[in-house]
């Protein structure tokens, strides 16, 4: 008997197009809408190795030998080609709007006036420091625990959420979600400590890079005009120093608390302060993540100088926003976060980094825009098919297991069957609601759009969850996946190749965007940990691949510029994960090389890849039957 390694022990008790129920039926249902191409990169393959031998280096050893690392970017990636897309698609829009007057107060004039704002750099070196005078008086006049709290709130926002992606974290003390509470029924927000200017909590156990961050504070303190900013760097740091140990253990627990137990729960801050400048005057219950570090925060407001606190919000108000200032804190944060951090050789252009900011500044704007013009409803449609036809294998697979029981294999169909999966983008985008200012520096219109994107989200709090409800933007090149929701949501500019391709045949693609929504499938059904992750992309190609066969109809395809059909959707995958770093790259970079190349290589267990490829005894990535691991 083979090894599986998907179970149902880790079970949870608890648009445009929406798909939500599964036939039980053997026949997919899938009718194709693509083309004919082959759909995979031929040139980037290096038939020189054997596909038995190293499937990773036969798919993708022609690119890895050509490819080149942008200097503006840490690797170089087999979907950088949609991203540019994406980019050049998004760059089109802004300058479109920024040649042509736009209706007084819409969302698209309020973009047109942050994008030309953004780009006028000789504006914000003219400005100088009185860029940030308004923030210089604003913090400097907190003199009691009531106003430190006050600015504390005032300055969350909501684009840190770990319950939606592992390790994010936000730069505010606590970052804000508003989703469904414990109930299902009534949306409340979630507060999740955060509170750090280094990527990691463990970060600050490492003393050189907390000295670099030290000197980088300075910089930015001195900057702003601030005496002694060498000393008030430190005293900053040290700050988070505390934060993050309270943060080292991970997420940890969520718990809900009613509002009148914050005080008695997390004393120190000033909790009703702080409520009315989140915005959440509202909230009846609150849940906190986790609640051992919001309490370390909130004691930490109380005991430590308002000096440092006050010093502390400055520093992370210019530091968010430090593309917006004058070039001598642009420049000392990208020689910090992304040259000495992440090993970027080279800046993006300012186009790149306007494009960057603006979608996320203006979601709503941006995602209508790039629907209209970039989004057919064609391609929508037929990734929806291919999801449904993925799940359809998987519910097959799961009935046909010899290793779960009748109960089990029952839980885990009805968790299948209740997945709703959304692809592209909402029926409708909702407007944010933005104040109509006059404002003429790219700083303060940034402020003005994170605040009214946040505002948007805390206005939820005590409203009625909504089933579906979005939290891509369409032009998010992302696949999201809520377990706790039992929701998938493929955003309109994933649906790009090599993960789908509406010219190529269905193996390419069944291979490429079938394989992921299936490991996303996998994850909502059986919850695997982060050791586990290997199980769910096992799950999924084994279930996009049997959704494949099954669309054929019992047919064998047609063999296409020399690849069978299977030949074709295994390339897929393989290619989906053709990552190459720069030479002389980190260990921890070499080891995600490594780890790519294995999710390359699960392929290893399928007996239909052995059977494409006439994989034998001998071959260095050959596995008896006996040793071949099955999802379920």
């Amino acid at each position: 008997m083979r090894h599986a390694i998907l179970a149902a022990s880790a079970l949870l008790a608890v648009s445009f197009g929406t798909l939500a129920a599964c036939s039980s039926s053997d026949d997919s249902g899938y009718v194709a809408t693509q083309g004919t191409g082959v759909g995979i990169d031929v040139e980037a393959m290096d038939k020189a190795i054997p596909p038995g031998d190293d499937f990773y280096l036969y798919a993708n050893g022609g690119w890895l030998q050509y490819a080149e690392v942008p200097d503006d970017q840490p690797s170089a990636s087999r979907r950088d080609a949609a991203a540019s897309l994406l980019e050049t698609r998004l760059l089109a829009i802004l300058q479109e709007l920024a040649n042509s007057p736009q209706p007084s107060g819409s969302g698209e004039a309020q973009l047109r006036e942050f994008y030309r704002a953004f780009m006028n750099r000789a504006a914000i070196k003219r400005a100088g420091r009185d860029i940030v005078a308004d923030d210089l008086a604003r913090f400097a006049d907190i003199e009691t625990a009531q106003d430190l709290a006050r600015a504390i709130g005032e300055n969350v926002r909501g684009e840190a959420n770990p319950m939606l992606a592992d390790g994010d974290n936000s730069d505010g003390l606590f970052s804000v979600a508003v989703m469904a509470g414990p109930d299902g029924e009534t949306q409340i927000p979630y507060l999740f400590a955060g509170g750090l200017g280094l990527p990691q909590p463990e970060d600050y156990a490492y003393t050189p890079t907390r000295a670099a961050y030290r000197v980088y504070v300075a910089r930015v303190l001195g900057w702003a005009g601030l005496n002694g900013a060498a000393s008030r760097a430190r005293a900053v740091v040290e700050l988070e120093q505390k934060l993050a140990a309270a943060q080292g253990e991970g997420p940890g627990e969520t718990v809900t608390w009613d509002r009148a137990a914050l005080s008695t729960e997390a004393p120190g801050m000033d909790w009703d302060a702080f409520l009315a400048g989140a915005g959440l005057n509202r909230a009846d219950k609150i849940a906190v993540q986790s609640a051992g570090a919001v309490k370390v925060s909130s004691a930490l407001v109380a005991s430590e100088p308002i000096d440092v606190w006050r010093d502390w919000l400055l520093f992370h108000r210019l530091n968010r926003q430090a593309g917006l200032l004058p070039k001598a804190v642009s420049d000392a944060h990208f020689q910090f976060y992304e040259r000495d951090i992440k090993g970027i050789r080279g800046r993006p252009s300012r186009e790149s980094e306007a494009v960057l900011r603006a979608a996320k500044l203006y979601p709503d704007v941006l995602g209508r825009l790039y629907v209209e013009r970039y989004v057919q409803a064609s391609q929508v449609k037929d990734v929806e098919q291919i999801a449904e036809a993925v799940r359809g294998a998987m519910g097959q697979a799961i009935r046909n297991s010899d290793n779960l029981d009748e109960a089990s294999a029952a839980r885990l169909l009805e968790k299948l069957k209740s997945i709703r999966i959304s692809v592209g983008y909402p029926d409708k985008i909702a407007p944010v609601k933005r104040r109509d200012l006059e404002l003429d520096q790219a700083y303060s219109i940034a402020q003005e759009a994170d605040r009214a994107l946040y505002l948007q989200q805390a206005s939820r709090t005590g409203t009625s969850a909504r089933a579906g409800e979005w939290w891509l933007a369409p032009h998010e090149a992302s696949i999201l996946t809520l377990p706790q929701q039992s929701s998938i949501q493929i955003s309109a500019a994933f649906i790009q190749p090599p993960i789908y391709n509406a010219s190529s045949d269905a193996a390419a693609n069944f291979g490429g965007i079938g394989s992921i929504i299936g490991r996303e499938m996998a994850r909502v059904i059986d919850q695997p940990g982060d050791d586990q992750e290997e199980s769910a992309d096992l799950a999924g190609l084994q279930a996009a691949h049997g959704a494949y066969r099954r669309s054929l109809g019992g047919k064998e395809p047609a063999v296409i510029e020399g690849f069978t059909g299977d030949q074709r959707f295994f390339i897929a995958w393989a290619q989906l994960w053709g990552t190459k770093y720069p030479e002389g790259s980190s260990l921890e970079r070499r080891r995600a090389q490594d780890a790519l190349q294995a999710r390359a290589n699960l392929v290893e267990n399928i007996d239909a890849w052995y059977r494409a490829f006439d994989v034998q005894p001998g071959s260095r990535m050959y596995q008896s039957e006996a040793d071949r691991l099955n999802a379920f």
